[in-house]
């Protein structure tokens, strides 16, 4: 099927949803409890990874994979705790990034070294005290990775936090 009839779609939802991000960012960093617009942010990185992967966009699909998984855990917790934030608009400004690079038919830049900074351990790795494998980032164990089932990617390596699947 030729998806590139939908790529204009494509870019213009992915914007409307990075718009979003950031004005949600924005309004948590004021009130970082509000679990309506933690829920909100949550849902614009699920479909951002949805849309990118049913158009085949690996990279943007991957980055937006792991921003879910990462914002499920401040989900689980009610709050978005202030050392995250950084790390979350450096998230947004990345797939903003990865829009333009499709919008001028350039490959997908990479995205590696924004993911080795919320990459999963294995199951067996040691919690710290504190609960939080990163920074601000509760621990969030998924069926899949109590069951061993590899992540819905199968490429990203995320099963030990990855619920998708």
């Amino acid at each position: 099927m030729d998806m590139s009839k939908y790529r204009d779609m494509f870019l213009f939802e992915t914007r409307e949803h990075l718009l979003s991000m950031g004005d949600l960012l924005v309004a948590l960093e004021k009130n970082p409890a509000d679990e309506e617009r933690l829920d909100a942010l949550f849902r614009h990185a699920h479909s951002i990874k949805g849309m990118a992967g049913a158009m085949g966009y690996q990279r943007t699909a991957e980055l937006g994979h792991h921003l879910e998984d990462y914002l499920h855990g401040f989900r689980s917790s009610g709050s978005l705790p202030r050392e995250a934030f950084d790390r979350l608009l450096a998230g947004v400004d990345l797939l903003e990034q990865l829009v333009e690079d499709i919008a001028a038919e350039r490959p997908e830049r990479e995205v590696a070294a924004y993911l080795s900074g919320i990459a999963a351990v294995p199951e067996e790795a040691a919690v710290p005290a504190s609960g939080r494998m990163w920074p601000g980032f509760p621990v969030a164990r998924s069926k899949s990775s109590r069951s061993g089932a590899n992540c819905a990617s199968r490429r990203c390596g995320c099963a030990p936090v990855c619920w998708i699947s």
